[in-house]
């Protein structure tokens, strides 16, 4: 198995809310069998320590960019509703959304103040 860009979802807490683990964990689509605990993540038994940690940086960058993707997705949520949003704005706001993905996967510095600031500024109606 190649090790994955972050470990599939849908992920959950368990009952303590102490490990952030998949749902469904599956050696066979992911190295990793708990994303977040107390010590650390963990891959599973006998699996490849290389896959493992390359899957956890990426679901770290992922939990990393939660916030940007968060206002990534309310400001196309927030264009989208305008009727008569302009194409600006939509461009803005889809600019915002491929950074904030791009973010999940590698460094996007300074982009959610850049791009957020102008969608929010057309979004208020001001250049």
């Amino acid at each position: 198995m190649s090790a994955a860009a972050y470990t599939p979802g849908p992920w959950a807490w368990n009952e303590s809310r102490s490990s952030l683990c998949p749902v469904n964990p599956d050696p066979n689509r992911s190295a990793v069998h708990t994303i977040l605990s107390p010590d650390g993540p963990y891959g599973f038994l006998c699996g490849n320590n290389a896959e493992t940690m390359s899957e956890s940086e990426g679901n770290f960058r992922l939990i990393e960019s939660a916030p940007l993707l968060l206002q990534a997705l309310q400001n196309c949520a927030a264009v989208l509703a305008l009727e008569h949003a302009s194409p600006q704005a939509r461009a803005a706001a889809v600019a915002l959304a491929r950074a904030a993905l791009t973010a999940g996967q590698v460094e996007c510095a300074g982009v959610e103040t850049t791009e957020g600031a102008a969608v929010a500024a057309l979004l208020r109606g001001t250049p």
